[in-house]
């Protein structure tokens, strides 16, 4: 068996696409610490290792405050510039090559951060990957917030629509429901931008039927519920509804009490169309260090090969696109595993803990 560190190497090297991350959850306690300097904040007053550390600490309102601290400290279309820089650098580490990333227009706006900063300096700094990095913009909203926000929202992205893919919705489920958004996401269909809901994570698995059914989603993220359901994971499956699941980021917050406690195999023996994310990659973990869970949860390096080409399925425009990139996989499975290359359904029960 491979060693752990040779197995992260190895699932660092494979071609992924990253179907969900929030922008604002890239910002590494350097950048944060730069930012904070630049801005006069109090924050610059730490030392990048207390920040470092800070961003270890474990719990739903720890993670919170980390994430709305470091998200304060963006002001200028020069910190949306820097912060887009530091992502590409992330992905270029990592071989992301497509990413759909959220970012939350509703938490800057509220600081009296004009939109036009915060996308120009974002389309700026993303340009510099060129060809090794694909972009697709989501406006996320927030569950927490008044609709009459999230309506804003999209009035001030009118101009700009044409710079963005999707729309998603996170925030706090317990106590908020979902179907409330209904006339946002009839806008947002209109608009031709596919749509993606956060349900079920700390809500019940009724939470993802009502977003189903009100909302019309393309993507159901960090389903965890789901698999408290069978009749739920039934209609995912029969849906075909892709489903995203951030191992790292549902142990970080609480939701889950360890990697082990993830219902991986409640999801997969149910056929779901399932993907992996990292919601925050400085936050909770790399895109890398998510697979690399799902190794120590059981998956052979194939298995994570057949995720890693279903992800790029869902986010590619076209079969030339999508071809390119299964065989940039293949190309990795060939180099780095020596089983044969079966689909992940049939090869899942060997690796059964």
């Amino acid at each position: 068996m491979l060693h752990e560190q040779t197995v992260m190497e190895t699932i660092q090297k494979l071609p992924k696409a990253e179907l969900y991350a929030h922008i604002e959850g890239a910002m590494s306690a350097e950048l944060m610490h730069e930012l904070a300097s630049r801005n006069g904040m109090r924050l610059a007053s730490r030392k990048v290792s207390e920040l470092r550390a800070w961003y270890t600490q474990r719990g739903l309102m720890e993670s919170l405050t980390v994430y709305h601290e470091s998200l304060a400290t963006l002001c200028t279309h020069d910190d949306f510039r820097d912060l887009a820089l530091h992502y590409v650098e992330y992905a270029k580490r990592h071989n992301i090559r497509i990413a759909q990333l959220a970012i939350s227009p509703q938490l800057h706006m509220r600081r009296g951060v004009s939109f036009a900063a915060m996308l120009d300096g974002l389309l700026e700094g993303f340009q510099t990957a060129e060809d090794s990095l694909t972009v697709k913009l989501c406006l996320d909203i927030q569950r927490d917030l008044p609709v009459q926000d999230a309506l804003e929202v999209l009035t001030e992205s009118a101009p700009y629509i044409n710079a963005f893919c999707g729309l998603s919705m996170s925030g706090s489920q317990i106590g908020y429901d979902c179907t409330q958004f209904e006339p946002i996401f009839e806008r947002a269909h209109l608009y031709g931008l596919r749509c993606m809901v956060e349900a079920g994570t700390e809500a019940a698995p009724s939470d993802i039927l009502h977003a189903l059914g009100s909302l019309h989603p393309s993507q159901i993220n960090n389903a965890l519920h789901a698999a408290d359901d069978e009749r739920v994971l039934r209609y995912l499956a029969l849906a075909h509804m892709p489903v995203t699941l951030s191992p790292l980021a549902l142990e970080h917050k609480g939701d889950i009490h360890c990697i082990d406690d993830m219902p991986l195999y409640s999801f997969l023996d149910a056929q779901v169309s399932l993907a992996m994310c990292s919601i925050a990659p400085e936050l909770y973990g790399s895109l890398t260090e998510n697979y690399l869970a799902l190794h120590q949860l059981g998956l052979s390096l194939n298995d994570i090969a057949e995720l890693a080409v279903s992800a790029f399925d869902l986010l590619c425009d076209d079969d030339l696109e999508f071809m390119h990139y299964q065989r940039a996989v293949r190309d990795w499975q060939a180099e780095h595993t020596h089983s044969s290359l079966m689909p992940v359904t049939e090869t899942l029960n060997e690796f059964r803990i």
